[in-house]
């Protein structure tokens, strides 16, 4: 029986929630565009920046199967792009170190010439998501208090990240470069994706990933078509009028 290949979805929240059906989610998107053509398996974990991701990365791959992946996609950078002591921070050099290994890591899963697509870090809302942590306060107890709410998310704080982004240059990496296209008005809450939000991310990856090969339409359906079966299993090759 042959298997289902595969493409690997790799991020924080902005891949944990891209599966949402009420926000059009751009993994959902994706999951319905490859259906019966490959598994697109989501390994998305909210509030982790690249650090902690290189810890659990052995685990995500180890749940996939033997063969070797298609393609993936990795987004991350919202969480490390943030100001110390708040605890998610990443410099921007370990954020390029952490990125390059995590890239390095699951280009050994891929197949020969297979893209790993690398989606560029969002601007956020710094005014809007401060006052998301403020109403967080009494859920996050010590990690929303004084001053350390203030100001850990915005563009002049995402920007050397972005830098990072754009210097990444990799055999097999091919970057989705979202930066001007996610605009505020694609936020929920100046962090994470709306309805609009998921659709730009998703018209661009979409077209990147076509671009490089990796297209629905080009490919074949896992396992046969009903029709054929019915003809298989000697049914009439031609259906019967009721």
């Amino acid at each position: 029986m042959p298997k289902m290949i595969q493409i690997l979805l790799f991020g924080d929240s902005l891949t944990e929630y891209s599966t949402n059906p009420e926000l059009q989610g751009w993994g959902a998107s994706m999951i319905h565009a490859f259906q019966r053509k490959a598994d697109i398996v989501v390994r998305g974990f909210s509030g982790y920046n690249t650090r902690w991701a290189l810890e659990v990365l052995p685990a995500a791959l180890s749940s996939l199967n033997s063969d070797p992946l298609i393609a993936a996609v990795v987004w991350f950078g919202a969480n490390d792009a943030t100001r110390p002591p708040w605890p998610q921070y990443v410099s921007p050099q370990d954020y390029k170190h952490n990125l390059r290994s995590i890239l390095a890591i699951i280009n050994e899963c891929t197949a020969q010439s297979a893209p790993i697509f690398l989606i560029s870090p969002i601007n956020p809302d710094g005014e809007r998501w401060s006052q998301v942590l403020a109403e967080k306060k009494q859920e996050w107890g010590e990690w929303c208090k004084g001053d350390e709410m203030d100001g850990t998310r915005g563009k002049d704080v995402m920007e050397p990240y972005y830098q990072v982004f754009k210097g990444i240059r990799v055999d097999g990496v091919v970057p989705v470069d979202i930066n001007e296209a996610l605009t505020e008005d694609c936020l929920s809450d100046g962090l994470h994706l709306n309805v609009k939000g998921n659709r730009v991310v998703w018209q661009a990856l979409s077209k990147t990933m076509k671009e490089h090969g990796v297209d629905p339409d080009g490919m074949p359906t896992w396992m046969a078509d009903w029709k054929d079966m019915a003809v298989k299993a000697g049914e009439p090759e031609k259906p019967v009028s009721l």
